[in-house]
C-alpha cells in the first residue's frame, strides 16, 4: 500500500464534479456503457491480452481511460481512448517498445476478443475486495481494472487498484485547498475469481 496526498482546490472540484456524464468503474449501471464505449472504439472482436479501465483522477472512479495491449505483425501494439470531458480522443496505435513481442515459428501470445471479456464482474468483485480491508479503510474508490490473459492457458485474470481513506479522518483544510490523505490498495484475481490483497 502506498500512501498519497491530494491537494485540491474547492472550486475547481466541485466545477468538475457538476459537468458531463460520469461513468463509474464500480457501478453496475454504468458498466454496460463503459463495455458499449469500449466496443465502439476498439471494435468487439478486438483480439487483446490485455485491457486497462481507469480514472485520470485519484481518489475517482470515474471511467476515463481504456488501454487495449495486442498483438499484430508478431510485435506488441498499444491502443488508448481517453474520454475527457468535451474532448475525447481515441489515440493512434503503438508500438510497446519495452514489451515487443519478436514472435517466431509456431510461438503464439494467447489472446481474446474483446467481447468475451467479462465487464459485469467488476462491481462485484470490487465489493468483495473491500471486505478483506474494510475494518482498516472507511471508505474507496475503485480507480483502475485490469484484465490480462495468460499467455499459455487463455485463462483471465485481473488487477484492481482502490484509493482508500483510512479510518479516523483523512481530509483537512488548508488555506482554500482540501487536503486528503489516502492509500493506494491493489488486488490480484485470479482466473477463477479468488481476490488477494496485494502486500
Amino acid at each position: 500500500m502506498k500512501t498519497k496526498i491530494l491537494s485540491t482546490l474547492i472550486l475547481l472540484s466541485l466545477f468538475l464534479t457538476s459537468c458531463g456524464e460520469e461513468l463509474h468503474l464500480d457501478n453496475v449501471e454504468d458498466i454496460p456503457k463503459i463495455k458499449a464505449t469500449v466496443f465502439e472504439k476498439f471494435g468487439e472482436n478486438l483480439e487483446v491480452y490485455s485491457l486497462s479501465l481507469s480514472s485520470m483522477n485519484d481518489l475517482s472512479d470515474r471511467f476515463q481511460i481504456a488501454r487495449v495491449d495486442y498483438i499484430k505483425d508478431k510485435k506488441s501494439y498499444n491502443r488508448v481512448y481517453v474520454g475527457s470531458p468535451g474532448k475525447p480522443k481515441l489515440h493512434d496505435e503503438k508500438i510497446n517498445t519495452n514489451t515487443t513481442f519478436l514472435l517466431k515459428g509456431k510461438q503464439k501470445r494467447s489472446q481474446v476478443k474483446l467481447k468475451d471479456i467479462s465487464f459485469e464482474k467488476i462491481p462485484d468483485q470490487a465489493a468483495k475486495a473491500f471486505e478483506l480491508i474494510k475494518d482498516e479503510f472507511n471508505n474507496y474508490v475503485l480507480h483502475s481494472y485490469d484484465f490480462d490473459v495468460d499467455s499459455k492457458t487463455n485463462e483471465i485474470s485481473a488487477k484492481m487498484q482502490f484509493h482508500c481513506t483510512p479510518n479516523g479522518g483523512s481530509t483537512s483544510f488548508q488555506g482554500r485547498n482540501i487536503v486528503t490523505n489516502y492509500y493506494e490498495v491493489d488486488f490480484d484475481i485470479d482466473a477463477k475469481g479468488n481476490i488477494t490483497l496485494r502486500e
